[in-house]
């Protein structure tokens, strides 16, 4: 996904901080809900070989995925923020 975002990062047209808000909405989503699960995961001693779906993880830990929703929001609210001043990702769109 990264990669694939690499000409748009890398372009000039866009400001730094419409930089910065894409890629927290964008790469820091997956690696905080990698990393929710890989806590439950070391809470429970459940090693990283063992084939223990994420879904299990949660129910182990009796526990529901709250960064799934929080990044959910924070991409909904960026996207809101981005469409409303800024033109040239509207023309992307």
């Amino acid at each position: 996904m990264f990669h694939n975002k690499k000409q748009l990062l890398c372009s000039n047209n866009l400001s730094l901080e419409t930089k910065k808000h894409l890629i927290k909405s964008s790469i820091w989503s997956v690696t905080l809900y990698g990393s929710e699960t890989w806590c439950w995961r070391r809470m429970l001693k459940i090693k990283w070989t063992d084939r223990i779906t994420n879904g299990e993880v949660f129910q182990r830990a009796k526990e529901e995925r709250l960064l799934l929703k929080i990044l959910k929001n924070r991409r909904h609210s960026w996207i809101g923020h981005t469409i409303r001043h800024n033109e040239f990702v509207v023309n992307i769109l």
